[in-house]
């Protein structure tokens, strides 16, 4: 592995077990924000950008995107799969009319959503991870261990393009209504619904080899579930220890599939969220939901051509 990689990678371990420390140090759960983890490996890990947006951007649609959760949970009487649906329908539209392809904005209004969380320390904390992401990037560009891409604002979508949208809602709201309705709500966890969304692009490259793409999701997931049982809850050591292994794990997966998929990154912190009776099941959850996504999207968008390129 070359000295860049080595220094990305670390600088990745160091965020989340920072993020997840601090929650643990501070008592509050809502700090712990497993994207963070897909923005990293999306920014500062994988060879090519994985969005196409400007830093300015990034920090503007988590911040909007992750008060619009708490609000939702806060002031919206509904059920929770409508709650859930409502956030991912939101998210797509905003998604479409932003130029860009930063789909990571989707989970930071799901998550709020499906764990109830009304507290204002989760969009701040957020926030201030993101900042520490985009900061991080523009000095690694800056030393000359990232490269530099610029960014081009996407046409605005036409009919095609918001048809797509639709149906992506259609067909996220069953897999939500289902999985919630089962019991089994991480089958639609947010990060699978941030991958749904970049699989239903025919440019989506993940799409390509999707076995392998499901394979890596997860893994990642049982890596994550593995150290939070493994090194939390049987060997009673702290969080933040298992954030740390979970995502050097989740590093090492990448890179040896030779795959750097955001949401797979994502996938192994979310379970250091979950509550202790729920995280055996997780893999299985997400495998499950995965798989169902990923289908859906070769089945409903093979023979679309969209009219711009968002990856």
């Amino acid at each position: 592995m070359k000295k860049k990689e080595w220094i990305r990678g670390a600088s990745v371990v160091l965020i989340v077990t920072a993020m997840v420390f601090t929650a643990e140090l501070l008592h509050e759960r809502e700090i712990i924000f497993p994207e963070i983890m897909a923005l990293a490996v999306g920014a500062l890990v994988a060879p090519k950008r994985a969005w196409q947006t400007s830093r300015t951007l990034m920090v503007i649609l988590i911040a909007v995107c992750s008060a619009g959760g708490v609000l939702i949970t806060r002031y919206v009487p509904a059920p929770l799969w409508l709650q859930i649906l409502l956030a991912f329908a939101l998210c797509q539209v905003l998604y479409l009319f932003s130029r860009t392809t930063f789909a990571p904005m989707i989970s930071a209004m799901v998550l709020p959503v499906l764990l109830g969380t009304t507290s204002w320390v989760y969009p701040l904390a957020a926030v201030g991870m993101t900042v520490v992401i985009v900061c991080l990037q523009f000095l690694f560009e800056r030393c000359g261990i990232c490269e530099k891409e610029p960014f081009s604002p996407i046409s605005l979508p036409n009919k095609r393009d918001c048809l797509d949208m639709l149906l992506r809602i259609l067909l996220a709201g069953i897999v939500i209504f289902s999985a919630v309705s089962t019991g089994w709500s991480l089958c639609a966890a947010p990060p699978l619904l941030v991958a749904f969304t970049e699989f239903s692009r025919r440019s989506c490259k993940a799409r390509q080899s999707p076995v392998k793409t499901i394979l890596l999701v997860g893994l990642c997931g049982a890596a994550g579930t593995l150290c939070r049982w493994g090194l939390t809850i049987l060997l009673e050591l702290p969080l933040a220890i298992a954030a740390a292994a979970a995502t050097a794990a989740s590093l090492l997966l990448m890179k040896g599939m030779r795959q750097y998929l955001p949401p797979a990154g994502a996938m192994a912190i979310l379970p250091m969220l979950l509550p202790q009776e729920s995280a055996p099941l997780f893999p299985v959850q997400a495998l499950i939901g995965i798989s169902a996504l990923m289908g859906m999207a070769l089945l409903f968008f093979r023979n679309r051509k969209n009219s711009q390129v968002r990856i």
